[in-house]
């Protein structure tokens, strides 16, 4: 008897279900974190917004949530004003998605330069939920940046 829970236990494990991804969400995501990378670069607030849902959401260490496209477009804008991105990049490491909502987590590297201070690099780690919206395109829904 005392053999048939270990092989319970293995053929439960073996059989479990695994995460799927849409064929589209991770070409989606690729090409959304360009644009992300891409609006940082250009200081261009409302591009940044645009990628999020209406009701998205971004939260920073240190600052209050921001939450609603025109609220992040804002932030940026002040944002932009004082802080110039020379570069960026974001590695993700794990991508699962459940129906219309997915989760990403990685780690980014920023050059910046703020004011007239020498550049320097922020590297961290960050998590995105990824949220379908009506016309069937995936959003940032949450984007939250911890640096290391």
């Amino acid at each position: 008897m005392r053999y048939w829970i270990p092989l319970f236990l293995l053929g439960n494990s073996l059989f479990a279900a695994q995460p799927t991804l849409d064929a589209d969400l991770k070409t989606a995501v690729s090409a959304l974190h360009e644009r992300y990378i891409d609006a940082l670069k250009k200081g261009d607030p409302a591009a940044f917004a645009a990628l999020f849902n209406a009701n998205g959401m971004v939260l920073t260490s240190g600052a209050p949530m921001i939450q609603g496209q025109a609220k992040i477009q804002r932030d940026r804008e002040a944002l932009f004003a004082r802080a110039k991105i020379i570069n960026g990049a974001l590695r993700p490491s794990h991508l699962e998605q459940s129906g219309d909502l997915a989760y990403e987590v990685g780690r980014f590297s920023y050059t910046i330069q703020v004011d007239d201070q020498p550049q320097r690099i922020i590297e961290g780690k960050y998590l995105t939920i990824w949220k379908r919206d009506t016309e069937g395109q995936w959003r940032y829904q949450v984007d939250a940046g911890i640096p290391d």
